[in-house]
């Protein structure tokens, strides 16, 4: 442990592993465990350093992540005056304006007062999709329909690096490392003369899961090459036995339709708590 705040500690990260039975109810969100799995960098921060009853994580992506006992005051004033003196300050310097709160029940909708005061909070919801297999199997033509003059790429050390910052800029925002990402991700993309047009990463791990970011170069879309660059990801995912992950906005009609299209079945979705801060 290196900090403590009254009721609250943070764990150093070889102690992450105890707030994992914490989050057993958000399974389903990767990224949290891709932070407790020390893939991603954060910080967490537990009421119990031997058997936390509450766990609050912070990310470098600006994704907050609170599961457990909603109701211990002692907990979340502690956690309230860390997030104003310290964590929230933290991620507007890395960027992130917009901060998100994720939280593991609706119980904690009553908590929100006391942890953030009197911030403009809205509530959103993310959207999250499981794979069906079978619905997916149409796109295993996928290197058929892949245009002439296009290539298609596993992304590896080497195309790293003649990329530049094209590719590890997207890498760097949310693995520990590059050389992280090489051993526990994976990534596709489609090149065009040489440029990299359309790219599907594994922009975290956990729990066996990858969760896919995708994006297409401007002059490039509308023309499937998003659904070829996701249909390789999804393959080479299957065929290492993990579980293609897919989260967005309920109100991102564009990635909703390319889920679907994928062969990804709509679940449930979660309610988030969203904000601005004032630039710095």
């Amino acid at each position: 442990m290196i900090t403590q705040s009254v009721k609250m500690y943070e764990l150093e990260a070889l102690e992450f592993a105890q707030a994992l039975p914490a989050f057993q109810s958000m399974r389903h969100c990767v990224p949290l465990f891709a932070v407790l799995e020390r893939n991603s960098p954060g910080r967490v921060f537990v009421d119990d350093a031997h058997a936390p009853a509450v766990v609050f994580i912070w990310s470098r992506w600006g994704y907050f992540y609170l599961a457990g006992i909603a109701h211990n005051d002692e907990f979340n004033r502690s956690l309230h005056e860390t997030l104003a003196r310290e964590l929230i300050p933290q991620s507007v310097a890395l960027g992130e304006r917009w901060p998100v709160l994720y939280p593991s029940s609706a119980a904690w909708s009553d908590e929100m007062g006391l942890l953030l005061g009197d911030k403009a909070l809205r509530r959103l919801y993310r959207r999250g999709y499981t794979l069906n297999p079978s619905s997916f199997a149409r796109h295993h033509n996928w290197r058929e329909r892949v245009p002439p003059a296009f290539r298609m790429a596993r992304v590896d050390a080497e195309l790293i690096a003649n990329a530049g910052e094209e590719i590890a800029g997207s890498i760097k925002g949310t693995w520990n490392s590059v050389g992280d990402f090489l051993s526990k991700g994976l990534g596709y993309c489609l090149l065009h003369e040489g440029r990299v047009v359309s790219l599907c990463l594994a922009c975290f791990a956990g729990l066996g899961r990858l969760e896919i970011s995708i994006s297409t170069a401007e002059g490039y879309r509308r023309q499937g090459l998003a659904t070829l660059t996701a249909s390789a990801f999804i393959e080479a995912c299957l065929e290492r036995g993990l579980q293609p992950n897919w989260e967005c906005w309920w109100t991102n009609g564009p990635s909703t339709a390319l889920a679907e299209r994928l062969g990804f079945e709509q679940g449930i979705d979660h309610p988030v708590y969203l904000w601005e801060e004032p630039a710095p």
